[in-house]
């Protein structure tokens, strides 16, 4: 998984690839600040992908947080949630049919929220005790989100009506806004539609 591999790669490039003066001139502070962005809690669990993500859901709902943005991507999902105080990231890689992964990254501003991110995990966990066969991800008051400022262009993403997320406005288009997605790519939804909040 790439938050698993982007320290080591750091590492090896400081290390090994970079001249001794050139590694000399990176400060300790920096190369943390650059390894604590991929720094999170990783929790697996013995249920399928989709009753995962359900999982996130009730667990979050149970926290007083929403999942603001969601994308789907073979074998994995991309999750996002944010109120006044906190920025997460989520991901859920399936491993087997019957075992996935969680990973998850919270924010307070600039500092990493270890304590929420625990508190996360253990929320999900609780929560996949009471799964069912029917139980789902709801996707009512969520919206699509376009890989291009089109509704006839490719859905990309699913956006929660009134997210607190980052984006901007669309130049040659102001009916549009651009959301920087969880998987960080990008997606595009109608701002009268959407209703978000910075």
């Amino acid at each position: 998984m790439l938050h698993r591999c982007v320290p080591f790669l750091l590492a090896l490039i400081l290390c090994g690839c970079a001249s001794m003066s050139a590694v000399s001139a990176v400060s300790g502070t920096a190369v943390n600040g650059v390894l604590s962005m991929f720094q999170g809690k990783e929790l697996s669990l013995p249920i399928g992908l989709d009753p995962t993500l359900y999982s996130v859901q009730k667990a979050l709902r149970n926290l007083g947080l929403e999942v603001d943005t969601l994308v789907k991507e073979k074998n994995r999902y991309y999750v996002q949630f944010n109120n006044e105080k906190l920025h997460g990231n989520m991901q859920l890689d399936r491993e087997t049919l019957k075992l996935t992964t969680l990973f998850v990254q919270v924010r307070a501003a600039v500092v990493r929220n270890e304590s929420v991110e625990k508190a996360v995990l253990q929320a999900v966990e609780k929560a996949t005790k009471k799964v069912s066969r029917r139980s789902t991800f709801s996707y009512r008051g969520y919206l699509y989100m376009y890989e291009k400022p089109d509704s006839k262009s490719k859905k990309v993403a699913w956006l929660r009506r009134g997210s607190m997320v980052k984006f901007d406005p669309v130049l040659s288009n102001k009916e549009w806004v651009q959301v920087k997605l969880p998987s960080n790519k990008k997606g595009f939804v109608k701002v009268k539609t959407a209703r978000l909040k910075r």
